[in-house]
């Protein structure tokens, strides 16, 4: 898209809108949106807001970039920010579309052909792609995560949202950031052009930072949370402009399809990995069964005793009111490596007094979580009632 068109994209707003918002603020900053329509209402915002804003301000002219260039200087401007100003994300944008598929299970493929970098560092990956009802694709969202299970030291989540089609104009995108007096707070935005492209960082090290920048492949949104470096962000873009997506590598067809079900529609399913809980004075409430291309891949499943089934149907129910007590009932065929470690031991292996001596995770959970290994299968047991909990187990491994 033409950088003019950019510009008209976000400076038609009405001047009304500013206005108002100057006038109902009072107090300490507040963000006012309006709505997000969109994907393209949020990249009209996220490149057009930051290059209207750069250009406008007198500090930021447009650094030129050269091979000395280091990742801070992406974000020159970034201590220029409000401390309480963030980046928006595309990710996080609401998005209207007719088709969803996944590729997360392509990782490797993925990575050998050159379509994605190599993450090691990152166990967990997300890939996702969303289409118009014509089949053609509006983005791609891949995602890199790792967690930490002593603490946030190593917590990080790297996004990249992509797409190719022309961005139109939107005239209902607003959002304004304003100050204690009323002022329009200017993010800390920073543009520089490289190899004829401008690309605009917004974010400072300790908060979600974002680089987004198009070119003639389409457009890219980099995303960092509070935790990832600038080096980390600036590897990536690296590693996509060096490596633009080949987008009909996501074509609808090739995806991976997720629908969802229910034990009330296919009632057999898992049904060696579930207890029977009518025979423990459950009553059913609520399921959800993931399919991936129709086949089930996982489970939540929520099971309330000592109350009547009315009471249960509307959610009328107390736990611990006449001895009401709640189990929620998980089962994960391709857990990840975090669910993995975080098992306490395989099935078999499971005593009584090692399950009676969980307790809930702080003073403000109800439930006591079990997450144990069946079969390769994670199975994650929030139970209100922990001798429940194990009564059920048990029930299991006596099939």
């Amino acid at each position: 898209m033409k950088e003019e068109k950019l510009f008209e994209s976000i400076a038609n707003i009405d001047e009304k809108y500013v206005a108002e918002a100057r006038a109902t603020t009072t107090g300490r900053k507040k963000p006012i949106w309006t709505r997000w329509a969109v994907a393209a209402a949020c990249l009209c915002f996220a490149i057009g807001t930051f290059f209207a804003v750069s250009s406008q301000k007198e500090g930021n002219r447009v650094q030129i970039w050269d091979d000395s260039y280091s990742p801070k200087q992406y974000f020159k401007h970034a201590d220029e920010a409000d401390d309480d100003t963030s980046a928006s994300s595309l990710a996080d944008c609401e998005i209207l579309y007719a088709e969803a598929r996944r590729f997360s299970d392509d990782r490797a493929l993925l990575e050998s052909e050159n379509v994605i970098p190599v993450m090691d560092t990152h166990p967990l990956f997300f890939a996702e792609a969303y289409y118009n009802s014509d089949g053609s694709l509006i983005r791609v969202v891949l995602s890199w995560h790792r967690r930490d299970a002593d603490g946030l030291e190593n917590y990080s989540d790297l996004t990249v949202t992509a797409g190719y089609e022309e961005v139109s104009q939107v005239d209902d995108c607003i959002a304004i950031e304003l100050d204690d007096k009323g002022n329009i707070v200017e993010p800390g935005v920073t543009v520089t052009e490289r190899d004829g492209i401008r690309i605009v960082a917004v974010g400072s090290e300790d908060q979600k930072k974002t680089i987004t920048f198009q070119n003639d492949n389409g457009w890219y949104q980099i995303e960092g949370s509070w935790n990832d470096r600038y080096e980390d962000m600036v590897e990536l873009l690296d590693w996509f402009w060096e490596h633009p997506i080949e987008f009909s590598r996501f074509s609808m067809d090739a995806g991976d399809q997720y629908t969802s079900s229910s034990l009330l529609k296919m009632p057999d399913t898992f049904s060696a990995y579930l207890p029977n809980f009518q025979a423990h004075g459950f009553i059913y409430e609520t399921s959800e069964i993931l399919l991936k291309n129709g086949e089930p891949v996982s489970l939540e499943a929520h099971y309330v005793s000592n109350a009547t089934k009315e009471q249960v149907m509307n959610s009328e129910y107390k736990v611990g009111e006449n001895g009401c007590t709640t189990v929620h009932w998980c089962i994960e065929t391709n857990p990840d490596v975090y669910e993995i470690e975080s098992c306490i031991g395989e099935l078999e292996e499971l005593t009584r007094e090692q399950i009676l001596s969980l307790k809930p995770a702080d003073d403000i959970t109800t439930e006591t979580k079990v997450k144990f290994m069946q079969d390769g299968n994670v199975i994650t047991v929030y139970a209100s009632d922990i001798h429940q909990a194990w009564e059920l187990i048990e029930s299991i491994r006596e099939k």
